[in-house]
């Protein structure tokens, strides 16, 4: 699971992606999660967009690259 989250939200407040992140590795699932700060919902700054969609193609890749068991 990949979690990203811009500190001044204002649509879903950051404690919300908090309490997600807690739950999650309270369960045991494989978590990331990166902040953003200054950015609303979605991140606008050329640099977090560019870390984003880096962190995002390395976790797909990854992802994709596990066997499926099948």
């Amino acid at each position: 699971m990949l979690i990203f989250h811009g500190e001044n939200d204002t649509r879903v407040p950051f404690v919300n992606s908090q309490i997600l992140y807690r739950a999650l590795v309270d369960k045991g699932v494989p978590v990331t999660f990166w902040t953003f700060p200054r950015e609303p919902h979605g991140p606008q700054e050329p640099a977090h967009l560019v870390h984003l969609f880096e962190v995002w193609t390395s976790f797909f890749d990854a992802e994709l690259a596990k066997p499926t068991g099948r």
